[in-house]
């Protein structure tokens, strides 16, 4: 993802993420609407400069 980053940054572009990832890897369940998901901090710490998108 690092790499993407680094070509998008070289072009001025400014990429985009799906965010379902994370809200998954938050989850007990592994579910996207888990309202008690709790994302670890070193993984949103390790969320590179992009821009999040939620879609359902």
């Amino acid at each position: 993802m690092q790499e993407v980053v680094s070509i998008t940054e070289k072009l001025g572009l400014k990429p985009m993420l799906w965010s379902d990832m994370y809200f998954r890897l938050g989850s007990e369940t592994g579910g996207y609407y888990d309202l008690e998901a709790e994302i670890p901090e070193e993984v949103v710490a390790a969320i590179p400069d992009v821009q999040l998108v939620y879609w359902d």
